[in-house]
């Protein structure tokens, strides 16, 4: 991504200075200084100045096995050691700063960052680049680097193979052949709903566009080219102030993108703009500034810190200013060096990545070292870490597999119960489980998130984007689970929804569910909601641990609260009338125990019992089904219809 161009024999200013105006971008865009909206569009063109520059190299190449160990040893030694000083000192921070679960999480971006997969890592663990839980990782940038190493290692080997077999034509033929097949490949991926931002397939006509500019001569400065260069970069800066994080990207947005930085590249020779000093300055610097910069943006997010505008303009100056003295002091030093492929190998990789590895397998051992952070943070984490597990992730969105997987509760019994929902049925399985193991029952839980899991209703969660695909797994869902009521064979039917979370007129299928768990003779159990106020209460609860501050109950949710108090109004009326309309029906509310007067807990015994903003954790879960047995009873044992709607938040 950030190759030194003056390795080339003709040495061109003006594409630091191109490098210069992309990394700005980036900063300016992750750093929020307005209106840069849309300025991760300065990676595509980083990847395009990349392509060119070691097409460049590999051009003036002859043979395959010498040029390739000489070309892997220079880019060992200009990019791994900046690349290492910038991971020893983010893993200082993080291990200062990051809870003992996201202590780990980090260490194996940093495993995956080092083996050069860190863009399928993040690809896996946060599906959207553009989410807000994506901005406190403070290695997700890393993406970008690891497809780059991934083009290094494929297109130098094809690329000197070809060139040593084949006409300049018809190399010429292949990479525009290349180009634009992954291009259109690029186009057909980001149509579709899924993201593609992280995948390397996506982006590789990005690199190889640069690559396909080095098949024609760079035209000299005259009044078309100068015209030209000027008018694509003020159109990359617009478009990087008129992208957002909703554009569409890569895509048919990033092929623009790249084919405006080669027309650059290709009539921008000696362009006095792009040749200016303290851009060609910002260019040579910019790997640096790349790398720095984002862990402080990780960092703030995830302690809560707010980034305005002119903290953001003091952020960027810093972050150039470490930048200057990495470059001069980093890597321009190793960069000249005289060391052997065999030497920098092993020394920038080999060894790092071994460290890294076993870093992360102790840190797994000694979960996270809780006690980096405290005395508190060990007894939370001791509290919690029993519940942290319950085997049952493969009966959650549609990943059921065998169904006696997901039983639990008490496996031997002969009485068997049903639990069914959408993720809040999941964030109640220690509740039922706690439940089922007094009352000697088996249970068997089964969920898919954001679903309205009752029959003929057509809406997920109205909180979160719907898709087709997901609409119709949905309703695969349903039917599933309503076959499985009308089978009969179970005791009780119970059912856990995000209740506030789907419009009001879809409630009116809970009566038909309602029939069918009567007809199959089942006893209903509905779970009624937990309190919310819709902010993140497990962010609230640790946030003074990450700043070694005391706690005071500043997370509780106060009721009403303008979140919820509306919606809550719909529910109660929806369960007034099933209690009213079905006699027989259970209704659990575990705000009984959770609330006193207008405060709802939102820890426990110090701990807190909540994963985001409206679902418990494990913890919370157990704990809450203890308090709902010593003070109401148990529901499978008792039958008490506990508090009825009544108790629903006002």
């Amino acid at each position: 991504m950030f190759s030194a161009h003056n390795a080339v024999t003709n040495y061109r200013p003006d594409i630091d200075g191109l490098r210069g105006i992309a990394v700005l971008m980036v900063l300016a865009y992750h750093f929020h200084i307005p209106p840069v909206t849309g300025g991760y569009i300065g990676v595509d063109i980083f990847f395009v100045i990349s392509g060119y520059l070691i097409t460049s190299l590999l051009r003036n190449e002859r043979g395959i096995t010498k040029p390739l160990l000489t070309f892997y040893n220079r880019r060992i030694k200009r990019l791994l050691p900046m690349f290492l000083v910038f991971a020893l000192i983010t893993t200082i921070a993080a291990t200062v700063i990051l809870l003992p679960d996201d202590f780990i999480n980090y260490l194996k971006s940093l495993r995956s960052a080092l083996s050069f997969q860190s863009n399928e890592y993040f690809d896996v663990q946060t599906k959207d680049y553009f989410a807000p839980n994506a901005r406190e990782l403070p290695l997700l940038h890393t993406w970008s680097l690891s497809i780059e190493w991934q083009f290094y290692l494929s297109f130098p080997l094809i690329y000197l193979f070809l060139q040593a077999r084949i006409s300049q034509q018809a190399r010429k033929a292949g990479l525009m052949l290349a180009a634009t097949g992954f291009a259109l490949w690029s186009i057909f991926l980001t149509q579709d709903s899924s993201n593609a931002y992280f995948l390397t397939s996506p982006r590789f006509f990005e690199l190889l566009v640069g690559a396909c500019a080095t098949e024609f001569k760079p035209r000299r400065a005259n009044m078309f080219s100068v015209t030209l260069t000027v008018t694509c970069v003020i159109v990359l800066c617009c478009l990087a102030i008129v992208f957002t994080p909703s554009t569409n990207f890569p895509g048919i947005n990033a092929v623009l993108v790249c084919l405006l930085t080669v027309l650059v590249i290709l009539f921008g020779q000696d362009n006095r703009l792009l040749s200016s000093r303290w851009l060609v300055h910002v260019g040579q610097i910019s790997y640096s500034a790349y790398l720095w910069h984002w862990p402080f943006v990780a960092i703030a997010q995830y302690l809560q810190i707010p980034l305005p505008p002119h903290v953001g303009v003091a952020l960027l100056i810093l972050v150039l200013l470490i930048s200057h003295y990495s470059h001069a002091w980093v890597e321009q030093p190793f960069r000249r060096s005289g060391m052997t492929f065999r030497a920098s190998f092993l020394a920038m990789l080999l060894l790092p990545l071994i460290s890294a590895i076993a870093a992360l397998e102790i840190a797994k051992l000694n979960n996270g070292f809780p006690q980096r952070l405290g005395a508190e943070s060990t007894y939370v984490y001791n509290l919690i870490r029993p519940y942290l597990r319950n085997n049952q992730g493969h009966c959650h969105d549609f990943k059921w597999g065998n169904i006696e997987d997901c039983s639990f509760g008490d496996l031997q019994a002969n009485t068997k119960a049903l639990l069914f929902g959408d993720s809040h049925a999941r964030h109640y399985w220690w509740f039922v489980n706690t439940l089922a193991h007094q009352a000697h029952i088996k249970v068997t839980g089964l969920s898919y998130g954001s679903c309205l899991m009752l029959p003929e209703a057509t809406v997920r969660d109205h909180n979160l984007p719907a898709n087709a695909g997901s609409q119709t797994q949905c309703r695969d869902a349903t039917t599933r689970i309503t076959k499985m009521i009308r089978d009969g064979g179970y005791k009780y039917v119970l059912i856990a929804h995000h209740w506030i979370g789907y419009p009001r007129d879809e409630y009116q299928y809970l009566d038909a569910t309602i029939v069918n768990i009567i007809a199959s003779g089942a006893t209903p159990i509905i779970f009624g909601p937990v309190a919310e106020d819709g902010a993140d209460k497990k962010e609230c609860f640790y946030s003074h641990i990450k700043f070694r501050s005391s706690y005071h109950g500043e997370c509780n949710i106060k009721r009403p609260n303008p979140f919820a108090s509306a919606k809550r109004a719909e529910v109660d009326q929806m369960f007034k009338h099933i209690v009213a309309k079905f006699p027989s029906v259970i209704f659990v509310d575990t705000m009984m125990v959770q609330c006193k007067e207008d405060q709802c807990a939102a820890s426990i015994e110090g701990a807190p019992i909540y994963s985001d903003d409206q679902h418990i954790n494990g913890y919370g879960s157990a704990t809450l089904a203890r308090r709902y047995i010593e003070h109401l009873g148990n529901p499978f044992m008792t039958g008490f219809k506990q508090g009825g709607a009544e108790t629903a938040l006002n």
